[in-house]
């Protein structure tokens, strides 16, 4: 599989964005990816995203991983970083992690989960 295949959908209840990412994960699909999200949250007003990466393996550097959470500059970064988001990814596949823990550091409001429902009990659940 080459690339990264990148789709989003509203949940049928409303509540959330679900984006399902297959394929490599790299700095440029990464930031890719995020754009077409902060774009659908601007369009929708959800601020709640359900991430499927189960099928996506970051290939990034450690240091690409450290950059890709940037510094929050414009409104738009703000809303994404704001944005409840929980990203399943497979249990075996620790690719993820440090960027993960980058964008916590930097302030987003994101969590790991291993399982869909009880990604999407945390994504929904009241604050």
């Amino acid at each position: 599989m080459k690339g990264l295949r990148h789709s989003s959908q509203i949940s049928d209840d409303g509540h959330y964005i679900r984006v399902v990412l297959e394929g490599i994960l790299d700095e440029k699909s990464a930031a890719e990816s995020a754009l077409a999200t902060i774009k659908l949250i601007q369009a929708t007003g959800i601020d709640r995203v359900l991430i499927d990466a189960r099928k996506a393996r970051n290939v990034a550097s450690t240091i690409a991983n450290v950059r890709y959470a940037r510094p929050i500059e414009t409104p738009a970064d703000k809303a994404y970083r704001d944005a409840k988001q929980v990203i399943i990814v497979d249990c075996t596949d620790r690719s993820h992690d440090i960027a993960i823990r980058s964008l916590q550091l930097k302030g987003h409001n994101i969590r790991i989960c291993h399982d869909e429902e009880h990604a999407i009990k945390m994504l929904t659940e009241p604050d």
